[in-house]
């Protein structure tokens, strides 16, 4: 009876092993949390391909936009991705909530003409180095949530510049990394002199 317990426990440990070799290997780890939302190591990485993917053409094509001495770091890259998907969170989720039942009809509504456009699809890929649907997912839907949103607080007279730096500050955010840290609602690069201190 112990040899089959301890045989139980052993391929307990061996699948609970695998498991955790498939999360961290498809990237499905948390490297942040928005309000409780966890953002994935796998979605990060897609957008800050995409976001590089996206500096690099129009560097090599409009090279007039940028001056002799523009030039963005990995770090620097990396935190504005990270603050784009915080901002995205943020957004879908007070765009989810001020909309409601209509907020799925609204969405479509913007996104579903571009399912058979091929020549923006193809221009997609060409300019962010993403296939269709990632290029929905990171690009066209946070921008649809933005553009609904913002729509609805105008309605209000209120902006959604100002509305965002209110949110982000009144935000929960957590980002698991030595290099940034969430303050005064933003990501920021955290000093070096105080990893030291610590």
């Amino acid at each position: 009876m112990k040899d089959y317990r301890f045989f139980g426990i052993f391929l307990g440990m061996i699948s609970l092993g695998l498991l955790s070799f498939f999360i961290f290997s498809a990237g499905y780890y948390p490297i942040g949390s928005v309000n409780g939302s966890f953002i994935t190591s796998r979605q990060f990485r897609k957008d800050y391909r995409a976001n590089f993917s996206y500096y690099t053409n129009i560097k090599a094509y409009k090279p007039a936009l940028f001056s002799e001495n523009t030039d963005i770091t990995v770090m620097n890259l990396q935190l504005s991705v990270l603050n784009q998907l915080v901002d995205t969170m943020v957004i879908g989720k007070a765009a989810r909530q001020e909309l409601g039942k209509e907020f799925d009809r609204l969405l479509a509504g913007k996104i579903d003409r571009f399912n058979d456009d091929l020549e923006f699809q193809r221009g997609a890929e060409t300019l962010y180095g993403l296939d269709f649907e990632d290029f929905k997912r990171g690009i066209l839907i946070p921008q649809a949530e933005k553009d609904l949103l913002t729509a609805r607080l105008i309605l209000r007279g209120e902006k959604i510049d100002e509305w965002l730096t209110a949110a982000r500050k009144e935000s929960t955010v957590k980002i698991f990394s030595g290099d940034f840290i969430w303050e005064e609602g933003q990501v920021k690069l955290r000093d070096p002199k105080e990893e030291r201190k610590q």
